[in-house]
C-alpha cells in the first residue's frame, strides 16, 4: 500500500486543483424570471361547449378563426423570501377572441408572496370585478419524482400534486435558485419552480429567461383596498356562477387558482 500512497496523493492534489472542485454550486437568491403562459383555448372551449356553456354551432367557427394557444408573459421577481408575480410590461400576447370567456377570469393576476410567513396577497379581475385576496398560502402536498428536465438552462426535478381536491399539477423546480416560490401561488418545493402544467385545465407556465439581479418592490396596485380571505373570495365566485350549470366549475377552478 505504501508504494501507491504518493500516486494517490498526487491524484488528490490534481483533482483539488481543478476549477470548481470541492466548491458548492452557486445558489441564486435574488433575480427575475420571465414566464411564458400558454392556454390551449381550443380544448377549453370544447370542454365549455360540452358542458353547455358555449354554443356548439360556434365552436368550429371559433377553432377556425382563433390560434390554438393563447400566449402571454409574466415576470416573477424574487429576493430571499419575497416574490412578486405580475404581467410583464411591454409584451404583446396572442390576440384575444371575443368568445374566449377564460380571458375574463383571473387572467392577469398579480401575486405578492411572503414565503417566510406563508402569506400572500393577490389582485384578481373576474368578469370586470376586481378582488383583493389576502390569506395564508394553500398547503400543497408534493410528491417528488426522479424525472428531470432542463428549463431556461437549469436542471429541474419533477414533482406532482393535487390541489383544490381535483386539479392535477405537474411542476419542475431547481435547487439552484433558493426561494421556494413559483408562478401564481405555486410554492413549497426545495427550490424555485420554473415550470408548471395543469394537464386537465390546459394551461402551462414555463420559465424562458432567468436574470440574476433584479429588485423586488411591493406592488402598489394590491394594497390599501378591502381584502377578502380565500374562503370569502371563493364564496363570492361560487355565488356569481352558481346558476351556470355544468359550466360553473370550469370558471370557478380558474378563478381560484
Amino acid at each position: 500500500m505504501k508504494k501507491y500512497f504518493p500516486l494517490i496523493l498526487l491524484m488528490t492534489i490534481m483533482v483539488a486543483a481543478l476549477p470548481g472542485a470541492g466548491q458548492a454550486p452557486v445558489v441564486i437568491e435574488e433575480g427575475k424570471i420571465v414566464f411564458e403562459r400558454k392556454i390551449n383555448g381550443h380544448k377549453i372551449m370544447t370542454t365549455m361547449s360540452e358542458s353547455g356553456g358555449f354554443p356548439k354551432e360556434r365552436l368550429e367557427t371559433y377553432k377556425n378563426s382563433t390560434p390554438v394557444f393563447s400566449v402571454s408573459y409574466f415576470t416573477l421577481h424574487f429576493n430571499n423570501n419575497t416574490t412578486v408575480y405580475q404581467p410583464e410590461q411591454g409584451t404583446t400576447g396572442t390576440p384575444v377572441s371575443i368568445d374566449e370567456w377564460f380571458v375574463m377570469v383571473a387572467n392577469d393576476n398579480i401575486v405578492q408572496t411572503d414565503l417566510s410567513q406563508g402569506q400572500f396577497i393577490a389582485g384578481k379581475n373576474v368578469f370586470g370585478s376586481n378582488y383583493i385576496v389576502a390569506d395564508s398560502l394553500r398547503k400543497i402536498k408534493w410528491k417528488i419524482t426522479s424525472e428531470v428536465r432542463t428549463i431556461a438552462g437549469f436542471q429541474c426535478r419533477r414533482a406532482n400534486a393535487l390541489i383544490m381536491d381535483s386539479i392535477y399539477v405537474v411542476a419542475f423546480y431547481t435547487n439552484e435558485i433558493a426561494p421556494r416560490g413559483g408562478p401564481e401561488s405555486f410554492y413549497g418545493l426545495p427550490g424555485m419552480i420554473l415550470g408548471v402544467a395543469l394537464p386537465y385545465e390546459h394551461i402551462t407556465w414555463f420559465a424562458q429567461q432567468v436574470y440574476t439581479s433584479a429588485s423586488v418592490n411591493p406592488v402598489k396596485g394590491i394594497s390599501g383596498k378591502k381584502r377578502l380571505s380565500s374562503q370569502d373570495y371563493a364564496t363570492q365566485i361560487n355565488n356569481l356562477t352558481k346558476s351556470w350549470g355544468k359550466a360553473s366549475p370550469l370558471v370557478t377552478r380558474k378563478a381560484l387558482l
